[in-house]
């Protein structure tokens, strides 16, 4: 079933948002025949995006990957992602996850592609961080990305700030993927207490729909656009929820709009049975 959860109501009267689509951890391999537990990537990610045409046509501002485009780092599966989504005419950003490769991203040309990490806009800044371990399936942010995360929160300006990365950087009550999670989270959260206007934390990773407050900060996960992880399970387990994305209102006055949508249903048979990937 399709599924669209609102979270916040909007204030009426309030400026135009600033839209955000967050289509994610879609797991694209150097072909398109790649398969996940028994999904096809490609032609799930292919679904989201059709989802994405219906209910929002060309209507929002722009594409945010939180990370694992791929699953094995090739250029290819990049430019699939971005051929995909370029349909759009929208502005399209994205940062590493633990299955892509940081290198081969940083190559990628295309017209729609902006690959800088902090994005300004009225009311607003988004902050892309990589916290990408090599040969990990875990995350941490280095020196250096937390010197950049210092610097655009010291010079925001009086905008609240987005923060975007792969991995979660609070337990989401998954066993083994808590273990999986932002290894020097308090630095990071030490770091954004000192800064009121942080307003909104996105990750992706877990592959699975996660929302709550920690100080006045919203923590937001997202489907993936291919299979899912079970909520609140200890061991690896496939999730029965269909793949999706979430939308994102920005208001120029700090508040947040959120929503998820899932595809309504899925030509693949699922391996539910997996015990790993």
């Amino acid at each position: 079933m399709s599924t669209v959860v609102r979270e916040v109501n909007p204030l009426e009267g309030s400026e135009k948002p600033y839209r955000i689509i967050q289509i994610t951890d879609s797991h694209l391999g150097a072909s398109r025949d790649q398969t996940l537990l028994g999904i096809n990537v490609f032609q799930s990610l292919e679904l989201v995006v059709e989802l994405v045409k219906q209910e929002q046509g060309q209507n929002f501002d722009r594409i945010i990957a939180t990370g694992d485009i791929s699953c094995d780092g090739s250029e290819q599966s990049y430019f699939d992602y971005l051929e995909l989504v370029e349909a759009f005419g929208q502005p399209v950003s994205w940062l590493p996850g633990n299955h892509d490769n940081p290198a081969v991203m940083a190559n990628i040309s295309n017209a729609l592609l902006q690959q800088q990490k902090v994005v300004d806009f009225p009311g607003w800044q988004i902050i892309l961080l990589n916290s990408k371990i090599e040969n990990s399936p875990g995350g941490r942010l280095p020196k250096a990305e937390l010197a950049l995360l210092e610097d655009a929160l010291q010079n925001a300006n009086g905008k609240s700030s987005m923060i975007c990365l792969h991995h979660p950087p609070v337990l989401v009550g998954c066993g083994w993927m808590d273990s999986q999670h932002l290894d020097n989270d308090a630095a990071f959260f030490k770091l954004i207490d000192q800064y009121p206007r942080t307003q909104l934390v996105l990750w992706g990773h877990i592959h699975q729909l996660f929302d709550t407050v920690r100080q006045r900060v919203r923590l937001l996960s997202t489907p993936s656009t291919c299979h899912q992880f079970e909520p609140q399970q200890q061991q690896f387990m496939v999730g029965q929820q269909l793949p999706g994305y979430r939308w994102i209102d920005l208001y120029p006055n700090g508040q947040i709009d959120t929503g998820v949508s899932r595809i309504k249903s899925t030509p693949f048979e699922i391996d539910y049975l997996s015990l790993g990937y």
